[in-house]
């Protein structure tokens, strides 16, 4: 049985910013939009592990929460954080293409990548077995 670990990573990501709030560590909504982004990026690329979509996505979105932070601490200017977002997409979008990233997670994280699951059916361009009397 796969145990999903979204929520309960969720839950503690919500209380930990809750008492950060409480405690006044953040001085406005960028600081909590920022770390939320970054926080969303670390959970898909913790969930997802490496795919094609979660080595896209986890990354853009520690970036994005990064470049809010950094507009809103240091008053970097909008275009150049943009363009640099925009060379993080491309590069993280040129890694994706790689052979090796998988397209999804697979169902059994215990099994060598390439290794069919057991009860699977062999591909549509495999012939299938004769079955026996």
């Amino acid at each position: 049985m796969r145990h999903n670990t979204a929520l309960p990573i969720t839950l503690i990501i919500v209380g930990v910013i809750g008492v950060v709030w409480y405690f006044g560590w953040f001085p406005n909504v960028e600081s909590i939009t920022a770390l939320a982004l970054v926080a969303a990026g670390v959970l898909i690329l913790a969930t997802d592990r490496i795919t094609k979509s979660s080595i896209v996505l986890g990354p853009m979105l520690i970036a994005v929460g990064g470049a809010i932070w950094l507009h809103d601490t240091y008053r970097v200017r909008w275009w150049l954080l943009m363009s640099v977002l925009l060379i993080i997409v491309g590069v993280l979008m040129l890694i994706a293409r790689d052979p090796r990233i998988p397209e999804h997670r697979s169902a059994d994280s215990k099994q060598p990548p390439g290794e069919p699951t057991q009860g699977a059916r062999p591909p549509p361009s495999e012939p299938t077995p004769p079955s026996q009397p």
